[in-house]
């Protein structure tokens, strides 16, 4: 008791004074005793300091919902399993040097705007041709507008997609084949990576087939990426996994130029 009425005494106004703020027009300023400042100090617009306050409030709520809206994009993007290399690769800032890149481009962007639709329809993409081409990028690019639209993505390479299916085999497993599989139907969109770079064996094209069947069924759309032909891919794909992604207007863009590599 004795201490709060010491507090209250140290800002006990020791005078007061008629004053103007150009804002908020006449209040009364105080001449307030401050613990470094004997001699006191007037005080200035009520209506202005609650403004800053206010200001100030408002920043540190921003700021906070910046922070979870970045922690909620680190989330999702770990999910996603996107490589960090590719993290800040977009459609905007794919380069564009001749008529076959535009054409890719335009594409991927299309697919990107009608994402509702492909979602609904369970609409594919396959990406093929040269290595370096840009095939990630736009892949990627898709992916990172996917999620902006608070769907879901997700990124693995060909050969990661059948280890951890082959993976389960084991009898340290803690996951069934089922389970595993089931991992690559939950996200809206699975990209896959490197199709064609295993060993094209029957069990392979067997998994590939399992799991593109599997969002078949569930009408979710995938995105197979290789950096073989359409020809060659085949030896990699049986017909029922390449008819499965052509259906509902599933569409085939080729990469046919140079590496891009060294332009990047």
């Amino acid at each position: 008791m004795v201490l709060s009425n010491k507090i209250a005494s140290m800002f006990k106004p020791l005078d007061s004074k008629p004053a103007h703020c150009e804002k908020h027009g006449d209040y009364t300023s105080n001449l307030v005793k401050l613990p470094n400042k004997p001699e006191g100090a007037w005080s200035g617009c009520v209506q202005c300091l609650q403004d800053h306050v206010k200001e100030q409030d408002q920043k540190i709520a921003l700021e906070a919902q910046k922070q979870q809206e970045q922690q909620r994009v680190n989330k999702v993007l770990g999910r996603a399993a996107i490589p960090k290399r590719f993290l800040n690769r977009n459609l905007s800032n794919f380069k564009v040097t001749n008529e076959g890149q535009a054409k890719a481009l335009s594409s991927a962007t299309r697919y990107a705007n009608e994402w509702e639709s492909n979602l609904q329809d369970g609409r594919c993409l396959i990406m093929v041709g040269m290595p370096g081409t840009g095939k990630t990028h736009l892949a990627i690019g898709i992916a990172l507008e996917v999620m902006e639209k608070g769907d879901t993505a997700m990124f693995c390479r060909a050969h990661e997609a059948i280890s951890a299916v082959t993976e389960t085999y084991s009898r340290d497993s803690k996951k069934t084949e089922r389970q595993a599989l089931d991992e690559f139907r939950k996200p809206d969109l699975l990209i896959i990576d490197e199709v064609g770079r295993q060993r094209g064996t029957d069990n392979e094209r067997m998994m590939l087939f399992e799991i593109i069947n599997r969002r078949y069924d569930d009408e979710k759309p995938t995105l197979l990426i290789s950096n073989l032909n359409l020809e060659k891919l085949r030896g990699y794909i049986d017909a029922a996994t390449e008819d499965r992604l052509r259906e509902s207007g599933g569409r085939v863009i080729t990469f046919d130029w140079a590496s891009m590599r060294g332009e990047l």
